[in-house]
């Protein structure tokens, strides 16, 4: 959104916004994903045989359908820095598809549970599944799709800002219907999570620390890494 709302000082309208997000890469790569014409929403979700809200079954079985490794996978559709914005945001709206089809039936997952009940209010992967539900149900056009996406992210990151009370790190800002962009994003280092994670690992007894501080991955730590990769 940053990208396409550019170096228009005088803001960019929701619409118009919508638009420029829908353009020729958008559909090309939802078709290369797809392997078919997706005319709305609900033809993307069909290819990933989610053709109605997920139960329990449904989730768990797209779960072990696509791994972490296959190439739908939501880890495998992220980072594509190369795309255009209208590219990268088929590839966003395709991940965000399939972690709503692995864990919209998932409510007694012990770990979604948790995720749930720790994000409250907050935004998460769960403030999405209202719109997935909706856009499953019915033939919802992308235009509106998008747009609420949009509006969803801008209004999260104002509340964050104002939350945080950080009003220079207001990025786009919105003026009636007009997007406004305020400034660059620019992402910063941050101080690594490897130690942490190594002692949860250990703690978690899925590695093991020999004499000389030497790392192996324990038989419990090998089956669930097999589990995860499907």
């Amino acid at each position: 959104m940053l990208e396409l709302v550019g170096a228009d000082v005088s803001g960019v309208r929701v619409e118009d916004l919508v638009e420029r997000i829908l353009g020729k890469d958008f559909y090309d790569n939802l078709r290369a994903l797809a392997v078919s014409r997706c005319k709305v929403p609900r033809d993307f979700f069909r290819s990933l045989g989610i053709d109605a809200v997920p139960s329990e079954d449904a989730s768990s079985a797209l779960r072990k359908e696509i791994g972490m490794l296959a190439p739908n996978s939501e880890f495998r559709l992220c980072g594509h820095e190369r795309l255009t914005p209208p590219g990268r945001a088929a590839r966003a709206f395709a991940a965000l598809s399939v972690l709503y089809g692995k864990w919209r039936g998932a409510g007694d997952d012990e770990g979604f549970t948790r995720v749930s009940a720790q994000a409250g209010a907050g935004y998460w992967l769960g403030s999405t599944f209202p719109l997935f539900d909706k856009w499953v149900r019915s033939a919802v056009t992308w235009s509106e799709a998008i747009r609420s996406l949009v509006i969803l992210i801008l209004s999260q990151h104002y509340g964050v800002m104002r939350e945080r009370r950080k009003p220079d790190s207001l990025w786009v800002h919105f003026d009636g219907d007009l997007v406004i962009k305020e400034q660059d994003y620019q992402s910063t280092p941050r101080t690594t999570r490897h130690l942490n994670a190594v002692n949860i690992l250990l703690d978690l007894l899925l590695l093991e620390e020999d004499d000389d501080r030497g790392l192996t991955v324990t038989e419990q730590g090998r089956r669930l890494l097999q589990e995860v990769l499907g």
